[in-house]
């Protein structure tokens, strides 16, 4: 999926306000297939305006990522997403009562230490300096913990109710994202947009959809075990992403470039290697 974002917003979209308008329709598909299934369900007022500001919290999380994938390759980007358990963490030791002792404890600290090499940038003429893209990131996980956290302690008051809660998380991202677009709109482009729409928005559709299913599965692993350390798991994905950059760079360059040099390689490895050590420590 990072890689498709980084397409899409570098070669496609470079607007941010289309971005979000795309991001918004695939969204509302999803609410609107949802409901039409499970119906309409809703809990108390107080519960769905926080429920629904939980999923515009991931709209605004977007702004933050796709800011980071405009300036750094996917395969670094990505992988600093294994910020978010130790966010999670904290999110979850005041919402759900999750505590990290001992091994978990110490593998949330690896994780954060290969993050932060992932980030490292090294400049002729000075040491190592971090990137742009982790304060970016930075933000970006902490906005997505509290969508996770959000959904687990509304899951865990109502059990039955996955679907919806899913549907009202995605109806706030959809509310949030056309606002978004709206805040951010050039002047004088809707012919510009209404003129691309039937070209792109398929693309994005398709992302979406991968998207979804990926975060149903994340979203039923938070309901079965501890928030920070599903996100922890989750770690394995910087490998994938690292693996799959490579190929991409080798035979699709037009689809994306990313920078493999040997020093570049190196970091990466290391980083990624540093992330996957403190997974595995969690099975310690």
């Amino acid at each position: 999926m990072g890689f498709v974002d980084q397409y899409i917003t570098k070669e496609k979209v470079p607007r941010m306000g289309h971005y979000y308008v795309y991001s918004a329709a695939g969204a509302a598909t999803l609410v609107i297939g949802i409901t039409l299934w499970q119906g309409i369900w809703l809990p108390s007022i107080t519960e769905t305006v926080l429920i629904f500001f939980s999923g515009g919290a991931f709209s605004l999380m977007l702004w933050f990522y796709l800011q980071a994938l405009k300036i750094e390759d996917t395969s670094y980007v990505v992988p600093l997403f294994q910020i978010a358990p130790v966010w999670s963490a904290g999110l979850a030791f005041l919402a759900l009562n999750e505590v990290l002792v001992g091994n978990d404890l110490i593998a949330f600290i690896i994780i954060l230490l290969g993050g932060l090499i992932l980030s490292l940038k090294k400049d002729v003429g000075q040491f190592f300096s971090l990137k742009p893209a982790l304060a970016y990131m930075l933000a970006a996980t902490l906005l997505v913990s509290v969508k996770f956290v959000a959904f687990k302690y509304f899951l865990q008051i109502y059990p039955e109710h996955f679907w919806h809660l899913f549907a009202l998380q995605s109806l706030g991202e959809v509310v949030f994202g056309l606002f978004l677009a709206w805040w951010g709109w050039p002047k004088n482009d809707s012919q510009n947009f209404g003129n691309n729409f039937l070209k792109i928005f398929p693309l994005f559709w398709a992302n979406d959809m991968v998207s979804f299913l990926a975060f149903v599965c994340y979203l039923w692993a938070i309901s079965l075990a501890s928030v920070a350390l599903v996100g922890a798991i989750s770690g394995i994905q910087g490998f994938f992403t690292f693996i799959l950059g490579i190929i991409l760079t080798l035979w699709w360059p037009n689809f994306i470039k990313e920078n493999i040099t040997k020093p570049i390689i190196i970091q990466k490895i290391v980083g990624i290697g540093i992330l996957l050590f403190g997974v595995v420590w969690l099975q310690l």
